[in-house]
């Protein structure tokens, strides 16, 4: 089973897909001992990606936190602000970061705080959205070739700053310089979210807004889990080669960064 057919027994569509493509990302990293996830959130996505336990999940929302209990993939959770973690100097050997950072607000701050907690040979990998978040989704796409330009510029508003709630989708040249402020270095970075899967997350927003009831009410993404996998392994195959399509650099709608201490 892939990181998509297991994601999409969990999530819907437009929130699998692009955890799926996280989640394969990640999961071929060389992680070394201990390892820290900033924003983990209800620990979903720490679950369907690693076979093995992290080190320490942080997170801000203790409601999310109680969920990544019930998950088992953590050694230990704590409920701290990003830009004040609660955690000795050099602690880490690697950081990780899942679409975290372009929502939180003093961003200078965590990332300073991120480079404190890392070893000297330790490595940060995170992933972002770019400036094209918004410009490649299908319907921006359809009213800004229709001449609608002011349209297709609300429509990207609405869900990039008002569904997503992204702060800082910023181009490589940005990041850069914030790395640096914080002490740390950029060494590589990969688009990744072509317009194919743009357009795909764009189309299955309407299908997404029950999940999101779910996932308010129940704590999870799904009504019914156990009818979730016939149904995962028959939309995995169908979506395989959107999930697989290539990214060229700089033409997708978000950042697989990694950087070390400077």
């Amino acid at each position: 089973m892939n990181h998509l057919e297991r994601y999409l027994r969990a999530a819907p569509i437009s929130l699998a897909l692009e955890r799926a493509i996280e989640a394969r990302w990640i999961s071929s990293l060389p992680l070394v001992d201990p390892v820290l996830d900033v924003g983990c959130g209800d620990g979903l996505f720490a679950e369907r990606t690693f076979a093995r336990r992290l080190a320490v999940g942080v997170d801000r929302n203790p409601v999310e936190l109680a969920i990544a209990r019930t998950q088992r993939i953590y050694r230990g959770l704590v409920a701290a602000d990003a830009a004040r973690l609660p955690f000795a100097t050099g602690s880490f050997a690697s950081v990780i970061s899942n679409s975290v950072l372009e929502h939180l607000a003093d961003l200078p701050a965590t990332l300073g705080e991120i480079r404190r907690v890392m070893r000297g040979d330790a490595r940060f990998w995170f992933s972002v959205p770019s400036p094209l978040y918004g410009k490649l989704l299908f319907h921006a796409t359809v009213l800004r070739n229709a001449g609608l330009t002011a349209l297709s510029r609300r429509y990207e508003e609405l869900v990039n700053v008002k569904l997503q709630k992204n702060l800082h989708c910023y181009g490589v040249e940005r990041w850069q310089d914030l790395l640096e402020q914080a002490g740390l270095r950029m060494v590589r970075h990969d688009s990744y979210l072509p317009r194919r899967v743009m357009f795909t997350n764009d189309l299955g927003y309407p299908l997404a807004v029950p999940a999101m009831l779910w996932k308010r009410w129940l704590g999870r993404w799904t009504l019914v889990p156990s009818a979730r996998p016939p149904i995962a392994a028959a939309l995995a195959r169908l979506l395989d080669p959107v999930y697989r399509a290539p990214c060229a650099q700089g033409e997708g709608a978000g950042w697989l960064i990694e950087a070390v201490p400077a």
